[in-house]
């Protein structure tokens, strides 16, 4: 029912895995830098470790079941060839830097339900365009630093709370929708976009 810490890290020549339908966690950097190319998470998955996909950089696809609701820290930070993430419709947070440096991400549904955003997409250079649902209220600390080809962002009007640096260096932002239930924009939000 469990995969334990570090279990498949650097295994460069492992390209797909077939998961037991009755696991239940899967431990902190399980996959670390293997060379997985897609993968769809069983259904009673529910406890997620820290960067167990850290630096998959062969991952391209994947798919998380609607028994997890927490995409934990560094998730897939690293995955540079992740181009499509089938979110939980369960997921309430996204953790920090949960898809830091996903360079080939495109775009992204947030699920109706998650209601806070840390710096969960750090550096993801091709991130045009983000969707965000109306159950968000917390948008944290450097959600989209440094998205570069970012253009558009429509903060709903149920967030209440930014964070520091969200929208810091998005050199291709030119149209922002502030929701109404903002009272204050914070420090360095839109700095350095150019």
């Amino acid at each position: 029912t469990e995969i334990g810490a570090e279990a498949f890290q650097d295994c460069t020549a492992l390209k797909t895995i077939d998961l037991p339908q009755n696991l239940t966690t899967i431990g902190k950097g399980a996959f670390v830098e293997s060379g997985l190319t897609s993968l769809t998470l069983p259904n009673g998955v529910k406890k997620l470790g820290t960067y167990i996909f850290g630096n998959c950089i062969f991952l391209e696809t994947m798919t998380l079941p609607d028994s997890i609701t927490t995409i934990p820290n560094d998730l897939f930070a690293g995955c540079k060839n992740l181009k499509t993430i089938n979110l939980s419709k369960n997921i309430t947070r996204i953790c920090a830097y949960s898809f830091k440096e996903c360079d080939s991400l495109t775009e992204m549904t947030i699920p109706s339900g998650v209601t806070r955003i840390e710096g969960a997409f750090f550096q993801c250079d091709s991130l045009k365009c983000v969707n965000l649902p109306d159950t968000l209220t917390n948008l944290g600390y450097r959600a989209f630093y440094n998205c570069d080809a970012l253009t558009a962002v429509k903060i709903p009007n149920s967030v209440t709370d930014l964070g520091n640096q969200i929208f810091y260096d998005c050199d291709a932002l030119t149209d922002v929708t502030l929701g109404t239930k903002l009272k204050k924009l914070p420090d360095s939000i839109f700095e350095h976009c150019d």
